[in-house]
C-alpha cells in the first residue's frame, strides 16, 4: 500500500548544538517526527519562492505544530532533553515518504525563528507549540551593512587567517579605529590625523585623512597592535591610501615591527616609503642595520597621482631565507634577505610619523594583517573591493555570488546554475549593504532567481540564472497537467511590467525603447557592468510588458487525488517548466508557465501543492539549430485573400523580411487561431499544358488570367506555352493576374522572340504593384533590339508617364529567335530587382540589375506587357511566347488549421506570424 491509501509519512528533524557556518555534512540530527501533529486538522505548511518574477526573493518558511506535553520544546526548560541547545537558529528539515519510510523527500530544510508554546484544557493539559522556521535569507538579510570592502577583508585569505583587520570608516568624532574582531584591539591615532574625512573609493566608507595645513608640523600616524600568533613562516599586510595629486612628499606609508630573539640580527623593522612619485621598501634589524632595501622606482601608475591605491606587503620564509616584496598595482617589487628568520607581526603603523617632509594631504584605510602570504589574485580581489568590485571586464554574476558566499560566516555554499554561460550579465558595483542585498542586487542584474534549495546538502542557496530559465523555458516540462491533475487555476492579464515606453538605467547612462501609442512609462534600474546592456534590457522589457499572454498567478494540485504527479512533483524545483496541454474551457491554448514559488501543505491523508507561476514566454528564447525555437519570425505577413473556416491553404504575401521557410511542422498563428504548416510553395504557378482560345484562360494554381489591349484572339494557349500576336507597333498587349493582389513579388517567366527586331526593338514588360485602370505599375522591360544586343530598364509607369530608373545593356546575352531566356522581377519593399539569362544556362547569383523607388507601395496586380516600339519593322502579326511562370513569393501555405480548437473565417491583410515566436535572448 501507499499514500494516500497509507497515511503520509512525515519526519522532523533537528540539528541540536550545530555549527550554523560549518559544512551541514558534518551535523548530527535528532528525530522528533513523533511530536509532529497531523491530526484535526493540523497541517505542515512549505513557503518557498516568490509569487511572480518581478518579485523580490523571499524567504523560504515552514509552520507545524508539535506536541509539548512534557514541555521538552519549552528553550528554558532545564528538564528537556534538549536543553539547553533546542534555540532559535537550531536547523531543522522536514520530509515526507509515500512508500510507508522506504524512501523520503526532503520538503524544507531551514532554522527555527519562533517556538511559542500555548497550554489549553484543565491545568493546561494540553500544549503544543507552532513552529515557525525561516531560511538563511532571513538570517542574510538581518545582518549588518557592510561596504564591499569591509566585506571581502576579513574573509580574503582561503589557506591562512586574518589575524588582525581594522576597517577604519569610524566616524568623524572617534579618537581610534575600532577592530573589526570582538576582541581585538583599536588602533591609536597621533598627529594630524582626523577620522571620518576622506572621499573615499566606492568600496568603503569615509576613512581618516591627514590634516592638511598641520600635516608636517603634526605628523599623522595610526598604529595597531597585533594579537599574538602562532607563526607560519609568511605574512601579509593589506590596506589602501590616497596622496593628493603629484605632491611632493615623503612619507613612510606602512611601518610594520616584526618579532625577533633578543639581540639577534633577524629582520626587527619594514618600511614602505611614499618618496613623491615612487614607492621604495627597506628592511632592517633591531640595532638599526639595513638589512635590504628595494630602492624606489617609478611604478606604472605614481602613487602621487591623487586615486586610491591598494597596497600590500608580503613576507615568506624561503628556506635559509626570508623574502619580501610589496604588490602595487598588480606588479610585486621587492628582495630576499639571506640567512634570516622571519618573525611574525606584533605592531603595524599606518601612516607613520617617522618621515614627513611636507604637508600634503594623505589618507588611508582598511589595514588587514593575515598569517600567510596571499596570493596575487587575493590581492586583486581586495583591489577591486576597493572599487566596489567595478572591473574592467566586469564581474560575472556567479561569480559575484560566489564570492558572497566566501565574505559571508552564514552561507556554506551558493550552488550556481548558469545555463549558458556567456550570456550570464556582468554586474555594476557593489553598494554598502547586507549581503542578502548585494546577492539580490545581482540576481536582479541577471534576470534569475536566488532561492533555498529543499535540502542542506544541496548548498545553502541556489542562483538559477536567467540563461538557466531561458534552457528549462524551451525544455520537456518538468510536469505535465491534466485537467483531472489540478483543482483551482487563477488567470490573469500579464501585466507585472506592462509598459509601452520603459527606461532602464543603469553603468552612469540610460536607455529607452518604446512602442506607439505610449499609454505608460516605467523606469527600470538595473545594475550592470556596461551601459552598451541597455538597450537590450530595455527592449527586452519592452517585450515583457507589451506582448499579449496570461499569467497564472496560482495552480493548485491535489496530490492526494493526482497521485500521478508525485513522483514528478518531489524532483521538480524552482526555475522549472510545467505545461498544461489540456486547459479549462475559454483557454484555447496550452497553458505554459514557470515555476516562481511554491506553497505545499501536507498531513496524514493529504498532500496540496499552490504553484505561483510566470508565463514560459516571459522567458522562451530562441536556440540556435533548434527545430522549434531555432525558427525566426518574418518582419510583417498577411493573408492576401480571405479564406474560410475550413480552407487548408494560404496565401501569404511577406510584407517585410526574410519569405517563409519550406520546412514544415511548425505553428503559425492567425487572428488566434493556431495552425500547423504542412507545405510551402509558391502561391502562383503556370505551365501552359492546356488548350485555349481568345484568351489565357486559368493558370495551373488556378489564378484566371485577364487580357487587356488589342482583341480577344491575340491571346492563346497552345499546349504548351502562352502566346501574344502582335498584331500593331505601338500598342502594349497584357495578361494579368488580379486575385493574388500583393505589394511584393518574386517571380520568374520564360520568354521566346521568336523573330529578330527590325526597325526598332521588342519589348517585354514584367509588371508588379499594377493598378490597371489607372495605368500605374513598376516594371522590368526588357528589349529585343535590332542588333540583336539585350538591354534592360527598370521603370516606374505612373498613369502611363514612364521614368526610368536604371537602364542597361545585358552584357554577354544575344538575342536568338530559337533561345528561350528567363526574366525574374523582384520587388521588396522599396527595392526593384531584375535577372535576365539564357534559359539553357543556370541562373546567374547577381541580380542583373537593381533600383530603388517609393512611389508605388500599394499592393496590386501584377502580369506581362508586350510591344513593338515605335519605327518597328517585323512582319505582322509578332508571336511572343511565355512558358514556365511561378512566383516564389506570394507563397502558398498548406496548413492543417484549428489545432487550439479555434475555429473561425480569417479576413484578408491577417497578420501572419509563428504562434510562438522566438526571441533573441539578451
Amino acid at each position: 500500500m501507499a499514500f494516500p491509501d497509507d497515511p503520509l509519512q512525515i519526519r522532523a528533524e533537528i540539528a541540536l548544538g550545530a555549527d550554523v557556518a560549518g559544512d551541514p555534512a558534518s551535523w548530527s540530527w535528532t528525530d522528533i517526527s513523533a511530536y509532529v501533529r497531523t491530526a484535526d486538522g493540523a497541517r505542515v505548511t512549505v513557503n518557498r519562492g516568490r509569487r511572480n518574477d518581478s518579485g523580490s526573493s523571499t524567504p523560504a518558511t515552514a509552520q507545524f505544530e508539535l506536541d509539548n506535553d512534557e514541555g521538552r520544546f519549552c528553550t528554558q526548560n532545564p528538564m528537556s532533553p534538549y536543553f539547553p541547545l533546542l534555540k532559535t537558529n537550531t536547523p531543522v528539515k522536514l520530509s515526507v515518504s509515500t512508500d510507508s519510510g522506504s524512501s523520503w523527500s526532503v520538503r524544507y530544510s531551514g532554522y527555527l525563528s519562533t517556538l511559542p508554546t500555548s497550554w489549553r484544557g484543565p491545568g493546561g493539559s494540553d500544549s503544543s507549540v507552532s513552529v515557525t522556521a525561516d531560511s538563511v535569507l532571513r538570517r542574510l538579510g538581518k545582518g549588518g551593512s557592510r561596504s564591499p570592502l569591509r566585506w571581502t577583508a576579513p574573509n580574503l585569505s582561503s589557506s591562512g587567517t586574518c589575524i588582525e583587520y581594522w576597517p577604519m570608516e569610524d566616524n568623524e568624532d572617534a579618537t581610534e579605529c575600532a577592530s573589526y574582531f570582538p576582541d581585538g584591539i583599536p588602533m591609536t591615532a597621533a598627529g594630524s590625523i582626523e577620522m571620518g574625512a576622506s572621499s573615499p573609493p566606492s568600496g568603503s566608507q569615509a576613512t581618516p585623512q591627514s590634516d592638511y595645513a598641520f600635516m608636517k608640523a603634526n605628523p599623522p600616524s595610526l598604529t595597531g597592535i597585533v594579537r599574538p600568533y602562532a607563526s607560519t613562516g609568511a605574512w601579509t599586510v593589506l590596506g589602501i591610501f590616497k596622496v593628493d595629486a603629484e605632491s611632493i612628499i615623503d612619507q613612510v606609508l606602512i611601518d610594520c615591527d616584526i618579532t625577533h630573539g633578543e639581540g639577534s640580527t633577524d629582520p626587527d623593522q619594514l618600511r614602505v616609503q611614499i618618496d613623491n612619485n615612487k614607492l621604495a621598501m627597506s628592511v632592517s634589524q633591531e640595532d638599526g642595520t639595513v638589512l635590504g632595501t628595494y630602492p624606489g622606482a617609478t611604478q606604472t601608475t605614481a602613487p602621487n597621482d591623487g586615486n586610491w591605491h591598494s597596497i600590500a606587503v608580503t613576507a615568506t620564509q624561503s628556506g635559509a631565507d626570508v623574502r619580501f616584496d610589496f604588490h602595487y598595482d598588480g606588479s610585486a617589487f621587492g628582495m630576499t634577505i639571506a640567512n634570516r628568520t622571519l618573525g611574525t607581526i606584533r605592531k603595524v603603523a599606518f601612516p607613520s610619523t617617522s618621515i614627513t617632509t611636507a604637508g600634503q594631504l594623505l589618507a588611508v584605510g582598511h589595514l588587514a594583517v593575515y598569517d600567510d602570504n596571499l596570493l596575487d589574485n587575493s590581492i586583486g580581489t581586495y583591489s577591486d573591493a576597493m572599487l566596489s568590485h567595478l572591473t574592467a571586464a566586469g564581474e560575472r554574476v556567479d561569480l559575484r555570488l560566489g564570492r558572497l558566499e566566501d565574505e559571508s560566516d552564514l552561507i556554506h555554499s551558493i550552488g550556481a546554475i548558469p545555463g549558458e554561460v556567456e550570456m550570464l550579465e556582468r554586474v555594476g558595483s557593489q553598494a554598502d549593504g547586507t549581503i542578502l542585498a548585494a546577492a539580490e542586487d545581482a540576481a536582479e542584474a541577471d534576470g534569475g532567481i536566488l532561492y533555498e534549495p529543499r535540502d542542506f546538502a544541496d548548498d545553502s542557496l541556489t542562483y538559477l540564472s536567467r540563461s538557466a530559465i531561458n534552457v528549462n523555458a524551451i525544455s520537456t516540462p518538468a510536469m505535465t497537467l491534466t485537467q483531472d491533475h489540478f483543482t483551482v487555476i487563477e488567470q490573469g492579464d500579464d501585466d507585472y511590467y506592462l509598459g509601452t515606453k520603459v527606461t532602464v538605467t543603469g553603468a552612469g547612462s540610460s536607455s529607452t525603447a518604446a512602442v506607439e501609442p505610449i499609454e505608460n512609462e516605467i523606469t527600470l534600474a538595473q545594475n550592470v557592468r556596461f551601459a552598451d546592456r541597455l538597450p537590450d534590457l530595455a527592449g527586452w522589457a519592452l517585450y515583457q510588458g507589451t506582448r499579449p499572454d496570461y499569467r497564472y498567478p496560482r495552480i493548485r494540485v491535489l496530490l492526494h487525488d493526482a497521485t500521478s504527479q508525485i513522483a514528478a512533483w518531489k524532483t521538480t524545483e524552482l526555475g522549472d517548466r510545467i505545461l498544461i496541454p489540456d486547459p479549462p474551457p475559454g483557454v484555447v491554448n496550452d497553458i505554459d508557465a514557470i515555476i516562481e514559488g511554491c506553497s505545499e501543505s501536507f498531513s496524514q491523508f493529504e498532500w496540496s501543492v499552490d504553484l505561483f507561476c510566470s508565463p514560459a514566454s516571459r522567458y522562451r528564447i530562441a536556440k540556435l539549430d533548434h527545430t522549434t525555437y531555432g525558427r525566426m519570425d518574418t518582419a510583417a505577413s498577411r493573408l492576401v485573400n480571405a479564406v474560410t473556416s475550413s480552407a487548408t491553404t494560404l496565401d501569404v504575401e511577406t510584407v517585410e523580411g526574410a519569405e517563409w521557410s519550406t520546412a514544415t511542422g511548425y505553428d503559425l498563428g492567425v487572428g488566434g487561431e493556431r495552425m500547423t504548416v504542412t507545405a510551402v510553395t509558391g502561391s502562383f504557378t503556370d505551365s501552359f499544358t492546356r488548350t485555349v482560345a481568345s484568351g489565357w484562360g486559368t493558370s495551373t494554381s488556378g489564378h484566371a488570367w485577364s487580357i487587356t489591349g488589342g482583341s480577344a484572339s491575340e491571346y492563346s494557349v497552345n499546349g504548351t506555352r502562352g502566346i501574344v500576336a502582335i498584331a500593331a507597333v505601338n500598342s502594349l498587349r497584357s495578361v494579368y493576374i488580379t486575385a493574388l493582389p500583393v505589394a511584393n513579388i518574386d517571380r520568374t517567366f520564360t520568354v521566346r522572340i521568336p523573330v529578330l527586331a527590325t526597325g526598332a526593338a521588342i519589348q517585354v514588360r514584367a509588371a508588379a504593384r499594377w493598378d490597371v485602370a489607372a495605368n500605374t505599375y513598376l516594371t522590368a522591360r526588357v528589349q529585343a533590339e535590332t542588333d540583336q544586343t539585350m538591354t534592360l530598364q527598370l521603370m516606374r509607369v505612373v498613369a502611363g508617364s514612364v521614368t526610368t530608373l536604371r537602364s542597361r545593356t545585358i552584357v554577354g546575352l544575344t538575342h536568338s529567335t530559337t533561345a528561350d531566356y528567363r526574366i525574374r522581377f523582384k520587388v521588396q519593399g522599396s527595392w526593384l530587382f531584375a535577372k535576365v539569362w539564357n534559359a539553357a544556362s543556370s541562373e546567374p547569383t547577381q541580380w542583373t540589375d537593381c533600383a530603388w523607388d517609393t512611389a508605388i507601395t500599394a499592393a496590386g496586380s501584377w502580369g506581362i506587357r508586350t510591344a513593338l516600339t515605335s519605327g518597328n519593322t517585323n512582319t505582322l502579326p509578332v508571336s511572343v511566347q511565355f512558358d514556365t511562370d511561378a512566383t516564389t513569393h506570394p507563397q502558398a501555405i498548406s496548413v492543417t488549421r484549428s489545432v487550439n480548437t479555434v475555429v473561425k473565417a480569417q479576413a484578408a491583410g491577417a497578420p501572419v506570424g509563428l504562434f510562438q515566436p522566438n526571441y533573441l535572448g539578451l
